[in-house]
């Protein structure tokens, strides 16, 4: 029989495993972005009270870009929205056409 302590510390090698798997994969895909950011910090918050069990899990991704950092309790929506927040400026900037000039020679 495993005890409660030894379930906690194969779960807890689990978790490592699965973040040491995906992590090199999230780098790639922020990497593909228009305008990578130079850093990534992820970050699981876990609060709650410590008696009752009722805890709240918060992931957050950040890169110290005002205004695109983003955070919650889904993990895969959280990154979703980091990618578009990421993204965003490029693909909605303005299109800056050239003045083109016409001779009037041309006009007439």
């Amino acid at each position: 029989m495993i005890s409660k302590e030894q379930a906690m510390y194969s779960a807890m090698g689990k978790l490592e495993d699965a973040l040491v798997d995906v992590l090199p994969r999230i780098r790639d895909r922020v990497c593909e972005l228009e305008d990578p950011p130079s850093y990534l910090d992820i970050s699981i918050e876990i609060s709650g009270r410590t008696l009752d069990g009722d805890l709240e899990v918060k992931f957050k991704f950040d890169s110290g870009n005002y205004g695109k950092a983003t955070s919650g309790g889904n993990f895969a929506s959280v990154f979703d929205e980091y990618l578009r927040r990421h993204g965003w400026t490029k693909r909605n900037e303005p299109l800056c056409l050239p003045k083109v000039k016409v001779d009037e020679e041309e006009d007439a």
